[in-house]
């Protein structure tokens, strides 16, 4: 189940569907809390599916305590949240634990190693540490992950019919206003649903000729039209008169705005200028780029062949099977892409190597994606994907929330549900609804104060018991001796 899931759900349960008075900022609020509660829990309880491993520790000299005997302080994890073992191995023996001393024991300079945490670091006494030269391995849980969820898409062009649908092109979002801007034709044209427009598109200029790669920046309109870039100062909210030609690039087959600058590529070149197309130089001599994108030094380009490749370093990302890619302009190593099966993905990379670390699915079926902006109106600011599903089967011009939709793989099929009702819950309270009738369904977690669980914790905490440091039991029945029976 995916958080997104759980957000529809706990809207339904609270009988507030599409309430705005509930905001995207109080979903992830009530998620992440909730979230963090059932985490501890299976922490707790559960039968170590959250548990990661260090292994092999060695407590090499670097991490002895100056002054100190036979003491080491090695740093743990940046993850790390609790120890749930520590164990350690003398060479050509078997992994034995790692027992914790108590604050008397500290000085008394034991033989086998033992342990405590002290601040982020992982204290170690112990002659046989020196002696042998034992190696540890350390098995904790990590913090638990912040939980993402993409708001709703922003849905635009909904006055169009079917047969009209698919002269709609070049999709740009503009956070001014929450504004669309597309070609219908030749005619560039806007909706915003600040000023709920949706329903009647504004015509702000009619082009002599196909336009393609609009792009709204600091209030200026671009786009490129008969191979050159033409761009008009607009509040995208009334027709405007006849634009600019950027005064040097021509030929051009798509371009790029970051920090004042604009990439823009020709058959045979990757090329820059200013935002009125001075200063043209020559960044790369790269034939048959059709997407290009600048992220600090780093530049990603998409060619003919369906590659997406980088200068600096010189890499390959992708082989082939990429349609577009596009990022937002800023510094952060983050793409979006459009696969040539129309999966919109959320790509982020090493920004030294180039190297894709994550790459995410976040939207099916697209036709087309503009460059993506991010929209700090937004609680929270995120990245607005604009994003154009021109199908027979799925026609849609959508504002699409580029943050990953959390799916949560706890094998505790629970853990969403306490979540739903809890959000539900939270959002009745902001309210000030009833919540008895959720608080009943919800119930609570064994507390000293209020007893015994109850609701659905209850039925939460049966199945997550663990037999802690005791044998695994068979047919119910713990062993009285060292074999299990």
């Amino acid at each position: 189940m995916t958080a997104q899931d759980v957000v529809l759900r706990a809207r339904s349960v609270s009988d507030l569907p599409a309430s705005k008075f509930v905001s995207h900022q109080d979903e992830l609020d009530s998620l992440n809390e909730s979230w963090k509660d059932l985490y501890n829990a299976l922490t707790e309880a559960d039968d170590d599916y959250n548990v990661t491993e260090v292994n092999p520790i060695t407590l090499t000299s670097t991490y002895a305590v100056a002054g100190a005997n036979n003491e080491y302080l090695y740093p743990l994890p940046a993850d790390f949240l609790k120890i749930r073992y520590l164990d350690y191995k003398i060479a050509g023996q078997d992994w034995l634990p790692v027992k914790k001393f108590s604050m008397a024991q500290k000085d008394n300079q034991p033989g086998d190693p033992y342990y405590r945490l002290k601040g982020s670091n992982l204290w170690i006494i112990g002659g046989s540490v020196a002696a042998t030269g034992i190696t540890l391995r350390l098995g904790y849980y990590p913090v638990p992950p912040t939980v993402t969820c993409p708001q709703n898409d922003f849905v635009y062009g909904t006055s169009y019919a079917p047969n009209l649908f698919t002269t709609i092109a070049a999709p740009a979002y503009a956070p001014y206003l929450q504004t669309m801007v597309y070609t219908y034709g030749q005619v560039i044209t806007s909706e915003n649903i600040t000023n709920a427009t949706v329903s009647s598109p504004m015509a702000l200029f009619t082009e002599s000729g196909a336009v393609t790669n609009i792009v709204y920046y600091k209030g200026v309109l671009y786009w490129i039209r008969g191979g050159f870039i033409w761009y008009k100062t607009t509040a995208l909210t009334a027709a405007f008169t006849a634009p600019t030609q950027a005064t040097t690039p021509a030929n051009v087959i798509c371009f790029y705005i970051a920090s004042d600058t604009i990439y823009y590529t020709t058959s045979t070149q990757i090329r820059s200028c200013d935002l009125t197309g001075g200063t043209d130089a020559l960044v790369n001599a790269t034939a048959n780029v059709t997407s290009v994108v600048v992220i600090g030094p780093t530049i990603i380009y998409r060619t003919t062949a369906s590659l997406v490749g980088t200068l600096v370093p010189s890499t390959t990302m992708y082989a082939s099977g990429i349609a577009k890619v596009t990022s937002d302009g800023g510094s952060s190593p983050l793409l979006y892409i459009r696969d040539n099966s129309g999966n919109v993905r959320r790509v982020t990379f090493n920004a030294t190597t180039a190297a894709i670390v994550t790459d995410d699915v976040i939207d099916t079926a697209a036709t087309d994606i503009g460059q993506v902006i991010y929209d700090i109106n937004q609680t929270p600011a995120t990245w607005i994907v604009p994003v154009l599903k021109s199908g027979a089967a799925n026609q849609q011009l959508l504002g699409v929330d580029g943050t990953v939709n959390y799916s949560f793989t706890t094998p505790n099929n629970l853990v969403p549900e306490i979540m739903a009702w809890q959000s539900a819950v939270d959002y009745r309270i902001k309210q000030g609804a009833d919540i008895a009738g959720h608080l009943l369904k919800l119930g609570h977690p064994t507390n000293a104060a209020e007893g015994p669980a109850t609701g659905l914790w209850a039925r939460f905490e049966q199945v997550i018991k663990r037999d802690e440091y005791r044998p695994e039991k068979i047919r119910n029945v713990y062993p009285d001796r060292s074999y299990i029976r």
